[in-house]
């Protein structure tokens, strides 16, 4: 499954003008599968409910919105799932914080913007995507 998402991931970042929306929803829902599998492995509720909080496919449209393309570390989830996998507790651990952590930095600094939103900044913005839902 790691390899699999690991290469869509690839594809997606090498020619995302031809790599059609059906082809991101498949992504995302793969992506959503991988580490619901592994809360789920990991007999671990909690975990497994805010995986599925977090990476809902709103989220992730939203996310892509944000970001466009952006191509993962090589072979990403395959190393997040190798450590999990390998028995060793303190790298599994590491692993999944480095995961979890990656970009955090960036992406916090891109939605900064959302943070300080206000009646009239959320007013506009709705009526914009009204508009350009009227249009298309």
């Amino acid at each position: 499954m790691a390899s699999r998402l690991d290469a869509l991931y690839e594809e997606s970042s090498d020619a995302p003008e031809s790599f059609p929306a059906e082809r991101m929803h498949d992504l995302r829902v793969l992506h959503k599968d991988f580490h619901l599998s592994i809360a789920s492995g990991a007999n671990c509720p909690y975990l497994y409910r805010q995986i599925e909080k977090t990476l809902n496919l709103v989220f992730m449209s939203f996310y892509d919105h944000l970001f466009g393309a952006r191509r993962l570390p090589f072979q990403w989830h395959g190393l997040l799932a190798n450590a999990i996998c390998d028995g060793n507790v303190d790298a599994a651990d590491q692993a999944s914080r480095r995961h979890v952590q990656h970009h955090l930095e960036e992406i916090m600094y891109r939605l900064e913007d959302y943070f300080t939103l206000d009646q009239e900044r959320l007013t506009m913005a709705t009526r914009t995507v009204a508009k350009a839902r009227k249009i298309s």
